[in-house]
This record gives C-alpha cells, sequence and structure tokens, in this order.
C-alpha cells in the first residue's frame, strides 16, 4: 500500500511484534560511536602499558638482535588486542541495547539480495548519497577542530629538544584529537539515531484495514476484558474547560459524550480529554457545540470509550478501528463523512 494509504501511527503491540521480528530502528553509527569509545578507552587505561613494553621490547631487540625476547612480543600483542576487542565489546553492547537483546529470526534465502542491478541502484541511491555527506561532513568537522591542536603541538614541538617534553606535547595532542573526533562521532551517531527511528516509524504506520485486522486478532486478550470491568466501575471525567482542545467529540446522543483530542504528528493516538453522563454530557456538547466543534453521534463507540477509556491517556485498542473511521473521514474529504450533529437547540449547562 501507498504510504498515504497508511495515515494511522503504529500501535504499541505493533511496535512489540516488529520488535520481536528483528525489525528495530537500529543505527550503524550508534555502534560505531560505541566502538570508538570503548576503544579510545581501553587505549587511555594501557596506553602508556603499551608504550613503555614496546620501547622495552625494540631496545632489547637492538641491544642483543640474536636474543628475541617472545615474552615481551606476546605481552604487547595481547594489550594491542585487548584494545581492539574492547572496541568490538562496545560495538555488540550498542547493538543489543538497539535490538532490546539478541533476537533469533529463521533464515531465509532472498535471490533478490544476488541481483547486481539491484546493487548498483543502492549504491547510487540518495540513501548512499546522504551517507556518503554524513561522512564528508563528519570528517570535515573532526579535521576543524584537530587542526589547531596539531599547530599547537607543532609549533611548541619545534621549539625544544626534550625528549620528555615531546612526549608529553603528542600525548597532549594525541588527548586532544581523540575527544575531538568523539564529540564529532557523539553528535552525529545521535542525529543518526533519530533519522532512522523516523524512518522506522514511517515505515510501520498502519492502514484502516490493518487496524481492524488487529483488532480482531487482540479481540480475546483477558488483560483488555479486566481493564473494561474495572473502568465500568470508575465514574470517569475531566476538567470542563480541556473541550476547548478536543478534535471532535463522540455523543451518544445526549446520555455520554466523550472529547478526543487528536494532533498528529504530536499526538498521533487520539488522547481522551473529558468524559461526562447525562448533565456533564450536555455541558460537553453545549460548549462544543459553541466552539465549533464537531459532534460525532456513535452510541456503541461512546459506551465504549466511557466504559475503557482513561481521561489524559491515548484511547484504548479496542475502540482504534471505530475513532480511525471516524479521523479518516473527518480528515479526508473525498470519503463519506460519520454522522454529525450540530445541536443547535443545546443550552449551557
Amino acid at each position: 500500500m501507498a504510504n498515504e494509504e497508511k495515515p494511522f501511527d503504529p500501535t504499541p503491540s505493533r511496535l512489540q511484534k516488529a520488535r520481536r521480528e528483528g525489525n528495530v530502528a537500529r543505527s550503524p553509527e550508534i555502534s560505531g560511536f560505541a566502538s570508538f569509545a570503548f576503544g579510545t578507552l581501553a587505549i587511555f587505561a594501557v596506553g602508556s602499558v603499551i608504550g613503555t613494553v614496546a620501547r622495552t621490547w625494540i631496545e632489547r631487540a637492538v641491544a642483543n638482535p640474536d636474543e628475541p625476547n617472545p615474552v615481551l612480543a606476546l605481552l604487547l600483542a595481547a594489550l594491542v588486542g585487548a584494545v581492539f576487542v574492547t572496541a568490538g565489546f562496545g560495538g555488540v553492547v550498542a547493538n543489543l541495547v538497539q535490538t532490546n537483546g539478541m533476537t533469533f529470526t529463521p533464515l531465509s534465502f532472498k535471490l533478490d539480495r544476488l541481483n547486481p542491478s539491484a546493487g548498483f541502484k543502492r549504491l547510487f541511491s540518495m540513501q548512499a548519497a546522504v551517507s556518503a555527506i554524513k561522512a564528508l561532513l563528519a570528517f570535515g568537522c573532526a579535521l576543524a577542530i584537530a587542526i589547531p591542536t596539531a599547530e599547537l603541538v607543532f609549533v611548541r614541538g619545534t621549539g625544544t629538544s626534550s625528549i620528555g617534553t615531546l612526549d608529553a606535547l603528542a600525548t597532549i595532542g594525541a588527548e586532544r584529537a581523540l575527544g575531538s573526533a568523539l564529540l564529532v562521532a557523539f553528535v552525529f551517531a545521535i542525529a543518526d539515531y533519530l533519522l532512522v527511528r523516523k524512518q522506522w516509524l514511517k515505515k510501520l504506520k498502519m492502514s484502516l484495514y490493518e487496524l481492524k485486522k488487529e483488532l480482531q486478532e487482540n479481540e480475546g486478550d483477558p488483560h483488555l476484558r479486566g481493564r473494561r470491568k474495572q473502568r465500568h466501575r470508575q465514574m470517569i471525567s475531566g476538567p470542563i474547560r480541556s473541550v476547548a482542545q478536543a478534535a471532535f467529540v463522540v455523543v451518544n446522543p445526549t446520555h455520554v459524550s466523550v472529547a478526543l483530542q487528536y494532533a498528529p504528528p504530536e499526538i498521533g493516538v487520539p488522547m481522551v480529554l473529558v468524559m461526562g453522563i447525562d448533565d456533564n454530557a450536555l455541558r460537553i456538547r453545549t460548549l462544543a457545540n459553541d466552539l465549533g466543534i464537531p459532534l460525532v453521534e456513535n452510541v456503541a463507540l461512546a459506551r465504549s470509550l466511557w466504559d475503557t477509556a482513561a481521561v489524559g491517556k491515548p484511547i484504548p485498542r479496542e475502540t482504534f478501528v471505530a475513532v480511525a473511521e471516524i479521523v479518516t473521514a473527518l480528515y479526508n474529504p473525498s470519503r463519506a463523512r460519520p454522522q454529525l450533529r450540530a445541536c443547535p437547540e443545546l443550552v449551557e449547562g
């Protein structure tokens, strides 16, 4: 289906199902940043030890070329390997956090992935161009920050011949360069994750048919039945002035009134503002009528919202389809509009 036919934000159950199937908002930039950060921390932790071991190994190798020192060589290799292992561990942790743990999905073989034309399309796609631009921009930012540090180290280093001073300057330069790179990588990783999550939510948008199908699958949920019974025993209302923020009011037609707020993308799922029965229902309808807010007569929906909904919360899942039909009709002029009541005869209660 085209995206315009899926105007509704994904429901919590759809998001949970996507995550169970391994379909999550996963940014490679986040994993790359975590790997780089963990590796940098490891370098700072064992860098001096690596330098000492390397210097000792080289000095002994030069002094006694016929007597190799495998112990120092193995120790140096282990320390360097520990840095790479730590960096890899950081990337794995970041992936696990993004995917909410390990997800096992059945293996599938897709022939279309072997199609070279599809590979060339991906190589020269808009997404590849955006990735290249982001990489160049990140490199430029890191370079712009690192150049002043390099100049400082070079200027100070040319005026001294002390090995200790040169070593200290090199350490300061490395620390500043890595810190600058970390900062730039962090900013770009967060920006990339937000973009990936936005695209992920867009792909999971639902059509009216999908909402109906999900409702049928969840009808037998015992948690929903228990919540309906609990809400039925409670008298729920809200501040009458909240009606001014409503997109429409569902009526029954005189005994129950429920004002709903819907303002995508900020409020993607309609939220209950205020509910009332009898006299309070009349007050809600009167205020909505004075403000020009549509009154939609739907007896079954009004009763269901009164029994199951809570003020200040999104509408219950079992009412998604009925409310979605109203939203679709109100926001799509090409479709048949729901039954609206102007209620000019109402007086303020």
